[in-house]
């Protein structure tokens, strides 16, 4: 987008904006609504918005959320960060496929929200932590009590047979 800066009528100063003919639809897509990606999916976007979170991990995509509706379901909201600069049908491409996912060892993507703004993936929350918790401990946790090597070896067998498939 453009813009041309013009005297209206009045020689009051007015904005215009033109489309650029190297821009497609695709790319202009503003979406709103939060698009579930499974026929179970029973909340709306104000739902998540509104409920309580908890920060779950922060990476270099962005931060991870534990979120809580007013029902009691339990999600994870991934926002992702400013580095998602994705146009709209390339988003919507990828998080589809991901969505298409059933695997025992894959987190189930429920929905997604995209907007110029704001990039959401709402998953299913696991609630027995994560794998970096469960190898290394957390600091300030005191009653941690170290993986045993057959479940760590089970660890790798199950990411094994993900990547696989």
């Amino acid at each position: 987008m453009g813009f041309d800066q013009k005297r209206g009528k009045g020689g009051k100063e007015c904005l215009c904006f033109k489309k650029d003919e190297s821009e497609t639809l695709s790319e202009n897509v503003e979406q709103y609504d939060l698009v579930a990606l499974d026929v179970h999916v029973a909340f709306d976007l104000d739902e998540v918005l509104k409920a309580s979170t908890f920060v779950l991990g922060k990476s270099g995509i962005g931060i991870v959320y534990k979120v809580v509706l007013e029902d009691g379901l339990t999600l994870a909201v991934r926002r992702l960060g400013e580095g998602g600069s994705q146009r709209f049908k390339e988003f919507q491409t990828k998080v589809k496929a991901i969505g298409k996912l059933r695997h025992p060892n894959i987190v189930t993507l429920r929905a997604y929200y995209w907007s110029v703004d704001e990039k959401l993936l709402i998953y299913d929350f696991i609630p027995n932590g994560n794998l970096s918790i469960a190898i290394h401990g957390k600091p300030g946790l005191v009653t941690y009590m170290p993986l045993s090597w057959s479940m760590r070896v089970n660890i790798m067998k199950g990411v094994a047979k993900a990547l696989d498939w």
